[in-house]
């Protein structure tokens, strides 16, 4: 459920190969606890098309978007 995170890596030597939980972790781990999930998408124009990815992966996991709203 961890992917490996390469990115971690910017933040010093000691995050190299740092696990990164999958969207699917948090989503089951709200729902075990009834909690809320307010997921934010750092700069979009970056991922084309990462909108549609990320509501198709939530619907695939049965959530449902409440809020799909863009703000800048």
């Amino acid at each position: 459920m961890y992917a490996r995170a390469v990115a971690a890596t910017w933040f010093g030597p000691a995050h190299a190969g740092a696990r990164v939980p999958t969207l699917r972790q948090p989503l089951h781990r709200g729902e075990l606890h009834h909690q809320k999930l307010l997921l934010e998408i750092k700069n979009p124009e970056l991922y084309p098309a990462i909108e549609k990815q990320t509501l198709k992966s939530l619907s695939n996991e049965g959530v449902r978007a409440v809020d799909t709203s863009v703000t800048d």
